[in-house]
């Protein structure tokens, strides 16, 4: 994935809604707004593998909104990338 696709990944506000809904289903106690958790982490979100190819294949393919289509960026997929930046249950 190239810089560029991942700069424009990480200031799709879409994806950076979705990436808050996650954080807010996933760690609903977690310290902080979704949405200023997300702000902190949807850089390195985007730049997890597989996360950048797949926003950059849309837009190489036309998708209108790849950051709010399920079926750029799957849920699960989502959900991976940021898990690794949440605190781990314990």
């Amino acid at each position: 994935m190239s810089y560029s696709v991942i700069g424009l990944a990480a200031q799709d506000q879409h994806l950076r809604t979705r990436i808050a809904a996650c954080i807010a289903q996933e760690d609903p106690h977690g310290e902080g707004h979704p949405v200023a958790r997300a702000d902190a982490m949807q850089w390195q979100v985007v730049a997890s593998p597989g996360l950048g190819d797949a926003y950059g294949y849309a837009l190489s393919t036309s998708v209108p909104d790849p950051g709010n289509d399920p079926a750029v960026i799957t849920d699960g997929a989502l959900l991976a990338a940021v898990a690794q930046f949440l605190p781990q249950a314990g």
